[in-house]
């Protein structure tokens, strides 16, 4: 889906109220689709990357969110760290602004959904605190390796009842899931 997105609601590091403004679509599904045999054509039937067809749309921001360990399924194991920054990275070159979400999970983590990865499933606070830390650590190293940067990075995703359930329970834990977003966020 599409979102549009006015900055000046935001500012630089300067201070100074942001001029650009995004209007974004969440992409993650182009690989899938992509690696399905999907192909895309323009208004005028033109086959042409769906990046450069949505830019001819005024898109100029990317989402684009990720799972800790997906499915190595072709139809649905998509969305890793590797593919991801690839996408970054082809996105970067489009001259588009990206959003990388971080989902906390293997798969899609919605408002009534927050499982965490199955590898973290069992573990205690303090351990999650510490596989959250390695994650996206580890993940922001790579993309610094691949010398790729996203525009902006998200902490999870319609985390209205927390992340990492039940670890990160809004109405069970809510220090757990204030612990757990700050440790994302450092």
């Amino acid at each position: 889906g599409a979102a549009a997105l006015a900055t000046p609601l935001f500012t630089n590091i300067a201070g100074e109220a942001a001029s650009t403004f995004y209007k974004g679509s969440d992409v993650s599904w182009l690989p899938q689709m992509e690696a399905l045999g999907y192909t895309f054509y323009n208004s005028k039937g033109v086959k042409q990357d769906v990046l450069t067809i949505l830019k001819g749309y005024g898109i100029n921001a990317i989402r684009l969110r990720t799972f800790v360990h997906p499915s190595s399924s072709p139809a649905s194991g998509h969305c890793s760290q590797s593919e991801t920054i690839a996408m970054i990275s082809r996105c970067k070159k489009a001259g588009m602004a990206v959003d990388l979400d971080f989902m906390f999970g293997d798969t899609w983590n919605s408002v009534g959904k927050q499982n965490p990865p199955a590898a973290w499933a069992k573990m205690s606070y303090s351990q999650m605190l510490t596989a959250m830390h390695n994650y996206v650590s580890g993940f922001m190293t790579a993309m610094k390796t691949a010398k790729v940067a996203p525009t902006w990075v998200q902490i999870g995703n319609e985390e209205n009842s927390g992340i990492c359930h039940p670890v990160g329970s809004l109405s069970s834990h809510p220090d757990q899931m204030t612990g757990l977003l700050n440790t994302a966020y450092s």
